[in-house]
């Protein structure tokens, strides 16, 4: 027992030493990590589907620990969750009987993996899921094994937390559902532990609770949840559920499955086949069981259209590392049973190698540009200005600085994310005030607008406002006083691909009508648009134009009449014939944009599927040839 305290007491101060050593105190991994970052000390309300148990446990730390700024304290609770989750990796190995030697092996090199590494340096919440996923896959493998019920007990109570945090936890269900039948099927009808499982899982749900707690009185709101619809399509994830299951067989077969194998040689390196042979040494039992715990994660990250899918590939990391115990420990009592020495030195090359090879890739995983942009853009504005961006790590930066540290409080800036050029120009040239999407609030007319150059400064000098440079790469913006053509302004895309309604003021509802007709050159709009019960009849409408790749907003819209357009589109303007039309309506005191659940056009769904898959393949094609390319350098 002391000598199994003594190893863990090791294992946690020797990964802890590594993660601080290359912990940053800054904001430079994305603008998820920024916003984290100050999100959790004013428990504001972020990207679905909102994260309250970790911006609560967040909040509590930056509280209570004394030491570093607001993003190091962040930073380092990352760390937190990854220590611990490696600790309970390697009471699980222990737990299956595995040897203290190969368990402390596995467990250093897995918290040396390129994943949870570069995961643990800075502010995020996965870390704290794998930790949740740990424990879980920990008591409930301690009930299978000691029939002691308060480790189920206690797995329950953690699996229902978990979902405070991230909801990709559904996919372990069905492998906790397989080791409660085998290890007791008569729980299915003890109506004393459904009851405690059940007020668990009221428990788990309670958590999003913060979500309706916080809209009011948070200063900080991705989204203000004003019912219970767009509460419910907010915690199943919101403008994230059209990413889900948006592959073809084809596409997962040519594009994903390689994508992820590629992800597992990237964490295993030259032990990649070392797992699958641990596999084959547990029980059926054990088995089954962790092959249900990875498989409905694995099918969840092939479907899943987003960049940084191979974080969520880490539950199927944990499970493979578990394996790996398993083989390590089968390799060593078969060939180097009587050979400590090998053995502990073997121990000591396969971390550092691990070492060695991620460390120079979580060095390159810092940016401090945008740090260093986003401090001196707030130094040189004037006072009571408003800073526009299309870049999101810009935006959180921006705001971290803002309102998470606090400094350049006297500046009085407003920061904002720029969807509508002609929401811009009406506020510069109308004096109509700026709504504020994520801080619910007006910003009066009158002040000076920069700009952070993008691809985007183009087309705000076709939009017929004044740009100048102001410094480096902030831009100027003011009206011109002269007469500009009126044609369409492109939006920054915002994904509003749910049939649900995004409305920003869904109290409110919009009642519509739109007749649409179309030839070979043109497409004509022509409808209505009003909000029940609102009488304010300074509200403009604007009809939003949504393409596949492009968005455009039109305002030569019916001047004799408050609430009807018409608007003619030219075909050469937009990207596809697929496209949907939505409704922008805004006043002094409500602004609401809302796309129609209907698709106009050429119903070109499965040619766009074809597209993708062809530029996939295309894709692929090219990264083989400069791999074939690469190993006919180098070996030939």
């Amino acid at each position: 027992m002391k000598k199994t305290f003594l190893l863990s007491l090791i294992l946690v101060l020797t990964i802890g030493i590594f993660y601080l050593s290359t912990i940053n105190d800054g904001r430079d991994f994305s603008g998820d990590t920024a916003k984290f970052q100050f999100a959790g000390k004013i428990l504001g309300i972020i990207h679905p589907p909102g994260y309250p148990n970790y911006l609560i446990l967040n909040h509590i730390f930056g509280k209570i620990f004394p030491f570093g700024s607001l993003a190091f304290k962040a930073n380092l609770l990352s760390s937190i969750f990854s220590i611990l989750a490696s600790f309970f990796l390697f009471r699980i190995l222990l737990l299956l009987g595995i040897g203290k030697l190969s368990s402390f092996i596995t467990t250093i090199t897995f918290s040396l993996t390129f994943t949870l590494w570069s995961q643990s340096i800075y502010a995020e919440v996965y870390t704290l899921n794998i930790l949740f996923f740990a424990l879980t896959i920990y008591f409930f493998l301690k009930w299978h094994l000691k029939k002691k019920d308060k480790f189920l007990i206690y797995g329950c109570l953690i699996y229902s937390l978990s979902f405070g945090n991230h909801l990709s936890m559904i996919t372990l269900l069905p492998a906790i559902f397989y080791l409660t039948l085998i290890t007791d099927r008569k729980l299915f009808f003890d109506w004393k532990k459904i009851l405690i499982v059940a007020s668990f899982i009221i428990l788990g749900a309670l958590q999003y609770s913060y979500i309706f707690l916080r809209n009011k009185s948070s200063i900080y709101a991705e989204m203000p949840i004003e019912n219970f619809k767009s509460f419910f399509w907010f915690v199943t994830g919101g403008w994230f559920k059209s990413k889900f299951f948006s592959f073809s067989i084809e596409e997962i077969l040519i594009y994903s499955l390689p994508r992820f194998i590629y992800y597992l040689f990237r964490e295993f390196l030259f032990l990649i086949p070392i797992p699958f042979l641990g596999f084959f040494r547990f029980k059926k039992e054990i088995k089954i069981f962790f092959f249900l715990s990875i498989l409905g994660n694995i099918i969840l990250g092939l479907n899943y259209e987003i960049g940084d899918v191979y974080i969520y590939y880490l539950p199927s990391y944990f499970v493979l590392w578990v394996l790996m115990g398993k083989g390590i420990e089968w390799i060593s009592k078969k060939f180097f049973e009587k050979k400590l020495v090998f053995k502990t030195f073997c121990g000591a090359i396969i971390p550092m190698l691990f070492f060695s090879i991620n460390y120079p890739f979580i060095k390159k995983c810092r940016d401090f540009e945008r740090d260093r942009r986003a401090k001196e853009i707030l130094t040189k504005i004037d006072n009571d200005s408003i800073i526009l961006t299309t870049d999101y790590r810009t935006y959180e930066f921006l705001l971290y600085f803002l309102i998470g540290e606090g400094k350049y409080r006297e500046k009085n800036a407003n920061v904002e994310f720029c969807n509508s050029i002609e929401e811009i120009r009406i506020y510069l040239c109308d004096n109509y005030p700026l709504y504020s999407l994520h801080f619910r609030r007006n910003i009066p007319a009158g002040r000076n607008v920069y700009f952070v150059k993008s691809k985007y400064l183009s087309t705000f000098k076709k939009s017929g406002l004044k740009i100048s440079n102001f410094y480096g790469e902030l831009y100027k913006i003011e009206c011109k006083k002269r007469n500009v053509p009126k044609r369409p302004f492109f939006l920054v895309e915002y994904p509003l691909k749910d049939t649900l309604s995004f409305t920003f003021h869904a109290s409110k509802r919009i009642d519509y009508k739109i007749d649409l007709k179309e030839d070979a050159q043109t497409i004509e709009i022509k409808g209505m648009a009003k909000i029940s019960g609102h009488e304010e009849r300074e509200s403009k409408i604007f009809v939003v134009f949504k393409s596949d790749k492009k968005s455009y907003v039109f305002d030569n819209l019916n001047e004799n009449s408050h609430d009807s357009f018409f608007v003619k589109v030219p075909k050469n303007e937009i990207e596809r014939d697929f496209y949907r039309i939505g409704i922008f309506i805004k006043g002094r005191k409500l602004e609401s944009l809302w796309f129609t659940d209907k698709s106009y056009g050429v119903p070109v769904f499965h040619d766009y599927k074809k597209e993708r898959l062809r530029i996939i393949k295309s894709k692929y094609r090219k990264k083989m040839e400069t791999v074939k390319e690469y190993l006919l350098k180098k070996f030939l």
